[in-house]
């Protein structure tokens, strides 16, 4: 491993050209095996097998789910302030044994890059302190994790009005920049662009937000087609190819459930079997939408029937004043 750092070498290759080497000395090159694997797991995976045998953390059904790690990022759930605080002296534990290092800032706690949130608690501030190495951790109302951002309140409406503002932001700046080109042009930009819609498997599409989110994406459709904003939205539908807003969502939320049901993991699989039933969970609820809006189950339904839905299905009584 120092070997590694000390002679790691890298080039550019663009084509068929490439530049001269240059010497790396601090992290791996991205997208090397070893980043994931030698790196991250080296060090986790320790720390979630103590985790798990500590007996701290959240169960469900039997199954263990009190820590979660992507690469470095890394959550701990428990039903209690002191179970957490234990769970985090197990982390301070680990990281003195293996030099690591949790990001704290003794000066303004409110800065710490390490911090705790309680789910539909009422009297937050009547918490008792979590410290780390010493230092207190902030509890936050709420808290970005992974692209996605998590409220006190489980709510999904903040990041849904964070997504929709950025999208705005975009569209607005791509119908200023490419006014000159063709609908079509740009709607197929904007698609490409402005339509990751990161983290909407975990939405409410139920809730009001979710349904501004869909408003906006009609009224982008009528500036980018020069067309009243009285435009019925069923005839936008059409004029873009039948691939709306909601559409695209739904359509996500099924691949998304399928991942989960065929899971190789035994405790997703349940978790799926859990929570996809259960209309007080956000999966839940969204199985109910989805069905009732469509008359198609995603939990069972192929996602290509998704794909031929229409939000706004055409009147047929419909004519064009002559």
């Amino acid at each position: 491993m120092i070997i590694m750092y000390l002679h790691q070498s890298c080039y550019i290759k663009w084509q068929q050209s490439r530049s001269y080497s240059f010497t790396v000395t601090n992290g791996t090159r991205q997208g090397g095996v070893f980043s994931p694997r030698g790196g991250f797991a080296t060090y986790l995976d320790p720390l979630l097998s103590s985790l798990r045998s500590s007996g701290y953390g959240c169960r469900i059904a039997g199954d263990w789910l009190g820590g979660l790690a992507l690469a470095d990022d890394v959550i701990l759930l428990s039903l209690s302030v002191q179970g957490l605080q234990n769970m985090v002296k197990v982390c301070e534990d680990h990281a003195k044994a293996t030099d690591l290092v949790f990001s704290t800032d003794t000066k303004n706690p409110e800065k710490s890059k390490t911090m705790c949130i309680a789910f539909n608690c009422k009297n937050q501030e009547q918490l008792s302190h979590i410290r780390l190495n010493g230092n207190v951790l902030p509890w936050k109302s709420k808290v970005n994790h992974l692209g996605y951002t998590l409220t006190s309140d489980c709510s999904s409406s903040c990041d849904v009005m964070e997504k929709r503002a950025a999208f705005i932001s975009r569209v607005y700046s791509l119908n200023q920049e490419f006014s000159f080109a063709k609908p079509e042009i740009k709607l197929q930009m904007c698609r490409l662009y402005n339509t990751a819609f990161y983290g909407s498997n975990c939405w409410d599409f139920a809730s009001d937000q979710v349904d501004k989110f869909a408003r906006t994406w009609n009224v982008n459709l009528r500036i980018m087609y020069d067309l009243p904003f009285d435009t019925h939205c069923w005839i936008i539908e059409e004029l873009s190819g039948g691939k709306h807003f909601l559409q695209m969502i739904y359509s996500r939320f099924v691949k998304y459930l399928k991942v989960l049901r065929n899971n190789k993991r035994l405790f997703i699989r349940n978790l799926f079997n859990i929570v996809s039933g259960d209309v007080r969970s956000p999966t839940g609820s969204n199985v109910k939408q989805i069905l009732r809006n469509t008359g198609l189950d995603p939990r069972y339904e192929a996602q290509h029937k998704f794909s031929n839905w229409r939000v706004n299905p055409p009147y047929d009584d419909w004519t064009v004043p002559l």
